[in-house]
């Protein structure tokens, strides 16, 4: 099934319908696989054990026979697929958006529609390899710090830990400042920077200052660490 979505993506793609043909397969083709769910479905939050009744969500359809292209045999487990094949599939799609429409205003809509499915769709459709490429494109792409910032807290929310490429990017980041505020204190321009604009600041402290999310990723990983050492002992 995800082969079929991802071949109807590079379909809409070939046939030079646009980013907008690109965003109506996503519309039929993956964000109408909730409609899958029954009111007996259970699905699992990605990267925990705690899982979410479909009565608690309400983006999930009382039970129906479902109108999507999506075709799932009777016998199998509807939840575990749906909690499989949505993430991988809206990855799919926001990096083909990325690479092919780099400049399409409906980059920025893809976290804020995945949100407007539903609790279920929040929950489910939020991979960190999906975060870890919004914050490449809205970073390399668009300088945008605060949206950084802003999805490391709904990465924490949910209950995703951190990559690490999610470290290295934000690692990537205070180097980068530290070269600009080298370069600024050579030039004799006293020009304000990037970095000294008040947004900014206040994104970069929270990324980087005291008690800031790198110190927070920093300790978590220690903490993981000893805890895997006590384990092994």
């Amino acid at each position: 099934e995800s082969e079929k979505i991802e071949f109807a993506l590079f379909q809409a793609i070939e046939e030079g319908n646009g980013d907008m043909g690109l965003w109506e397969v996503c519309k039929e083709r993956i964000f109408s696989v909730l409609q899958h769910l029954d009111a007996a479905a259970e699905i699992t939050m990605p990267g925990s054990d705690k899982s979410l009744g479909a009565t608690e969500s309400h983006s999930i359809k009382p039970a129906a026979p479902p109108s999507g292209p999506l075709r799932i045999p009777s016998v199998v487990p509807i939840g575990p697929v749906i909690t499989a094949l949505y993430p991988k599939t809206l990855l799919i799609a926001f990096r083909l958006l990325n690479t092919h429409f780099p400049d399409s205003h409906l980059i920025g809509q893809f976290r804020s529609t995945i949100k407007e499915q539903g609790r279920a769709s929040a929950l489910l459709g939020t991979s960190v390899a999906l975060y870890d490429e919004m914050i490449h494109f809205y970073w390399h792409g668009c300088n945008d710090l605060p949206a950084v910032v802003s999805f490391l807290h709904d990465m924490d929310v949910t209950g995703l830990e951190p990559s690490f490429r999610t470290r290295r990017l934000l690692k990537d980041i205070v180097r980068q400042r530290q070269r600009d505020m080298d370069t600024q204190r050579e030039s004799s321009l006293g020009e304000d920077s990037f970095w000294d604009f008040s947004p900014n600041k206040k994104a970069f402290e929270e990324l980087a200052g005291r008690n800031g999310w790198l110190e927070k990723f920093k300790a978590r990983a220690r903490q993981s660490h000893d805890q895997s050492k006590f384990v092994s002992a």
